[in-house]
């Protein structure tokens, strides 16, 4: 059921809510899933998807050695694995504009507020992604042979988390902002080869000309691929001991876990700071959602 709008505010003139902002959520939450188990086919796809990524990739890099081949190898299963998360959401761009038109119309005869739509839209989301983060990480963290302490696959699973939270999010607003599914898909599409492009992966850096750096600070994979890289190599007491290369007489290790973040510049960058950049991106897509949903119910009020 959607709250019924009560009378119009005699200053105003705009209907008051007959409902309040948790009554609201409570009830669209309810609404948003049952939508969700309705599509089940879609909910099943993006299940079995995640599984299957998860143990396809950990079972072609499971034997990645620890050597500088081995960092190299690991950098490009990062990168894929982002490329994976974030591109993935895209189909759930079809929900959002099939949503969008019936959320217009409610809204602007006064069934509810923009912001309780917003809220129990991601609250819907959340475990469902959670889920998707943890079928993926599970199988593919342990065949890879990634950093096997605890604090680091608890990290890791919330980096993917996060992934998949800021992939929505961003999906969201394009889903409010564009008139159709085909120009949606394009310019998702097109976003997302630029991030890739301007993440660090390709190209450092301070090897950008200047007047492109601002793309590589915007880039929604360089949080996530500097948090998992500073996560392999730079977790626990003596992980900057780690040994990738020829060990010289002596004991010296030639190639240390610390000289791989030194050559990507990640050496003095806190992987908690990553992880406050991608809320921050999901909070900053979820309010630009809001502000053009806004503008599009006023525009249908007038």
């Amino acid at each position: 059921p959607v709250p019924v709008p009560g009378p119009a505010h005699p200053a105003t003139m705009m209907p008051a809510f007959a409902r309040g902002h948790l009554s609201e959520v409570a009830i669209l939450s309810r609404r948003f899933a049952k939508n969700v188990f309705r599509t089940y086919e879609l909910f099943t796809a993006r299940t079995l998807q995640a599984l299957f990524a998860g143990v396809a990739l950990g079972t072609l890099y499971m034997n990645v050695g620890n050597n500088e081949r081995g960092v190299a190898e690991r950098l490009g299963f990062f990168a894929f694995t982002l490329t994976f998360l974030l591109s993935s959401t895209v189909e759930a761009l079809p929900i959002f504009l099939q949503e969008r038109q019936v959320f217009v119309r409610e809204t602007s005869r006064g069934a509810y507020r923009i912001s309780s739509y917003l809220v129990a839209n991601f609250a819907i989301f959340v475990p469902f992604l959670l889920l998707l983060a943890l079928l993926f990480t599970i199988p593919v963290y342990w065949l890879v042979g990634l950093n096997p302490e605890p604090e680091a696959f608890a990290f890791f699973v919330l980096i993917v988390w996060l992934v998949l939270l800021t992939a929505n999010s961003f999906v969201a607003f394009f889903g409010a902002l564009v008139p159709d599914y085909i120009m949606g898909n394009s310019i998702i599409s097109g976003c997302m080869g630029a991030f890739f492009l301007f993440s660090g992966y390709f190209i450092a850096k301070q090897d950008m000309p200047p007047y492109w750096r601002f793309m590589h600070y915007i880039s929604l994979f360089k949080y996530p691929l500097d948090g998992l890289l500073i996560n392999e190599y730079n977790t626990g007491p003596f992980s900057d001991h780690k040994c990738f290369g020829p060990m010289l007489p002596g004991g010296v290790c030639t190639f240390t876990s610390h000289d791989v973040l030194t050559q990507l510049g990640l050496q003095d960058i806190s992987k908690w700071c990553t992880l406050l950049m991608m809320v921050t991106f999901i909070c900053f897509y979820r309010l630009l959602c809001y502000m053009v949903l806004r503008f599009k119910v006023c525009r249908r009020e007038r």
